[in-house]
């Protein structure tokens, strides 16, 4: 007794099993670049927001510098204004000496010319690889469907289905036999393009995590400008209070003699100094925890990393032409389908489920 003869739904089953898991193949790295370019492109974004607000952190910086060096005459206050105003000078000097506002302004600024354009590059990328995917996503629902289809009716008739069913299979068979090769080959194109945009773009965004903490750390004094201004302000009123004094009545009025002839305008002054020096403690403090040196040593590297990666990444026009090849190879592939599952054989095929057309 002779072997039995491989089913036409055993072949076509075959067929849809390495069909479906081609398509996953081509799937899965797409929905990663996917989501990786949407977080890549809003953090090319940031180095130019982070600018600005070092700008405006930059401007508060400097009124402070100028009204704590006003204030180092004060009595009580004046050694921690000195030091407060000798502490940001570096910091808020024009030009901006070596580990400056300015000049991590500089290096956020220069960033952001290198990534404006691949920003924008990688916006006209991303709208190519969502057009294929929602394809992708359409053509994979119809192949499970077919996949669970032709399953069930091999469990329900093993390697003997009916002529009805043998009949759909083989048409089918004929209609995607030569687009399953084109898939694989497609398979291997995408995965190979993709993975040219995969690597670079994965460390731009590893370069960004690695400041990331620096980064944090301006937006954070940034949220904090109000309590800055609000110290400035303090500051600010017990300098103008006390010159209208004159700096003689002021340093008398904190002498022994002074305090007792004039108790209740010493009390006067010394509450506004000592809501000033509070306030010139607090901003030393704060001052002291924005470590702009290593943060413009991060953000200078950041530069050198982000542009050496841009660079490898290839013009999108390959990606796109890859993509655009994928897609017409799946449009040809649900084709097929439609064309040979219709009516009886998608209902017999697909266990109802079948979608397309």
């Amino acid at each position: 007794m002779g072997k039995d003869k491989t089913s036409q739904l055993r072949i076509l089953h075959g067929h849809l099993v390495d069909i479906d898991n081609d398509i996953a193949v081509i799937a899965t790295p797409i929905e990663q670049l996917n989501t990786l370019l949407g977080d890549v492109i809003d953090l090319l974004g940031k180095p130019k927001t982070f600018s600005d607000d070092l700008k405006t952190i930059g401007e508060i910086l400097g009124k402070i510098q100028s009204i704590a060096s006003d204030a180092d005459w004060l009595p009580e206050v004046g050694q921690v204004a000195s030091s407060l105003s000798k502490a940001l000078l570096p910091v808020v000097k024009e030009p901006p000496p070596a580990g400056g506002i300015g000049e991590i302004r500089t290096s956020l600024n220069e960033i952001d010319v290198i990534l404006t354009p691949l920003q924008n590059k990688l916006k006209k990328a991303q709208g190519a690889i969502q057009k294929v995917l929602k394809v992708i996503h359409g053509v994979a629902f119809d192949v499970h469907s077919l996949v669970n289809g032709t399953h069930a009716l091999m469990q329900r008739y093993a390697d003997h289905p009916p002529e009805n069913v043998e009949k759909c299979a083989k048409g089918l068979n004929e209609g995607i036999e030569t687009v399953a090769d084109e898939l694989r080959c497609a398979r291997e194109q995408v995965a190979k393009q993709l993975n040219e945009y995969l690597s670079p773009l994965k460390n731009v965004e590893n370069a960004f995590h690695r400041v990331d903490g620096y980064l944090k750390m301006i937006q954070t004094v940034y949220e904090d400008l109000s309590l800055y201004s609000k110290a400035l302000r303090e500051v600010e009123n017990a300098v103008n209070t006390a010159a209208s004094y004159g700096k003689k009545k002021v340093e008398y009025l904190f002498t022994w003699v002074g305090r007792h002839t004039y108790p209740d305008l010493y009390e006067k002054i010394k509450k506004k100094l000592d809501s000033a020096n509070t306030c010139v403690n607090q901003m030393v403090g704060k001052i002291a925890n924005l470590a702009l040196a290593p943060m413009r040593q991060a953000v200078s590297t950041l530069e050198d990393e982000v542009a050496r990666e841009v660079n490898r990444i290839p013009e999108i026009a390959a990606l796109e032409d890859e993509m655009a090849s994928a897609q017409r190879t799946l449009e040809k592939l649900e084709h097929e389908m439609v064309a040979a599952v219709s009516g009886e054989c998608a209902k017999i095929l697909g266990e109802n489920h079948f979608s397309c057309g």
